[in-house]
């Protein structure tokens, strides 16, 4: 699993390289990246919910705050 995890973050970065090396402005492989991360971040979230029941994920869905601090490219 950690792997795999670590393979997506691999694979953002060399997208946002490979955009900006095309071209792209410091703007838009920012915006990229932050959205590419905002999937990222809640798509791990959003795994660990399915080892729960679907209470206990109400629950959480109701009473949870996800902030991400630093690593996101939004600066």
């Amino acid at each position: 699993m950690i792997q795999q995890r670590r393979a997506e973050l691999d694979a953002i970065r060399k997208q946002a390289r490979e955009r900006f090396r095309g071209g792209a402005t410091g703007v838009q492989v920012a915006a990229m990246f932050s959205e590419a991360m905002d999937g990222f971040v809640v798509g791990l979230l959003e795994s660990e919910w399915n080892e729960f029941s679907s209470d206990q994920q109400s629950q959480l869905q109701e009473h949870t705050a996800l902030v991400a601090v630093g690593g996101t490219g939004r600066g």
